[in-house]
């Protein structure tokens, strides 16, 4: 120590770092939080959930928590990708991947079950639609006898026409492909004329 020496002094604070629930400390002068975890020898990629801002100092409570981002499969309709998300609930999980549900859609899973790595997210889009329907209806054939013909010998008396019928049917699409198809209504168009032989 000489004269007119200057002495500098900066007090290092410890901070906490949680990743996943796993807490560990730091005793540190540093202020940012991407140098306090540099520091630390902590890595954080684009798809991990930091409470602070990696840019922004570390707040009064000298604490950082990391949520680790993972992969897994999301299935939309008939659409599979793989994302990136961290611990959260399938509910949140959806919200945050903008999947909006529809009123009768479903998921495979749990809305408040917690997802986990290299899991299968499935969301089914389910569809109901009415669909009306003419279709024809087969006529009945009546044989009767007749002492003027010879055995074996046939003549046909009236000749058989066909019906015609409106059905409105209830349909339940999922994924695009019908899984139900149900009669609702039906209605009698044209009656269908009886053959006679």
């Amino acid at each position: 120590i000489v004269d007119g020496m200057t002495i500098e002094w900066e007090q290092a604070k410890e901070v906490t770092i949680s990743v996943d629930g796993n807490q560990s400390s730091i005793w540190t002068t540093e202020k940012l939080v991407k140098n306090i975890l540099e520091e630390a020898n902590i890595e954080v990629t684009e798809h991990d959930v930091v409470s602070a801002g990696l840019e922004t100092e570390v707040g009064a409570d000298n604490k950082i928590d990391i949520q680790k981002a993972f992969q897994l499969t999301l299935v939309d309709g008939l659409e599979e990708r793989q994302v990136w998300s961290t611990s959260t609930t399938v509910a949140n999980f959806l919200k945050q991947q903008e999947i909006h549900l529809g009123e009768f859609d479903r998921v495979s899973k749990e809305m408040e079950s917690v997802i986990t790595p290299n899991e299968k997210i499935a969301v089914v889009r389910v569809e109901k639609v009415t669909d009306v329907v003419e279709e024809s209806v087969d006529f009945a054939v009546e044989k009767k006898n007749d002492s003027s013909l010879l055995k074996g010998e046939e003549k046909i008396v009236t000749e058989g026409k066909k019906g015609k019928v409106e059905r409105t049917y209830n349909v339940v699409k999922e994924n695009g492909e019908v899984v139900s198809k149900k009669v609702a209504v039906e209605k009698v168009l044209e009656e269908p004329t009886k053959k006679v032989v």
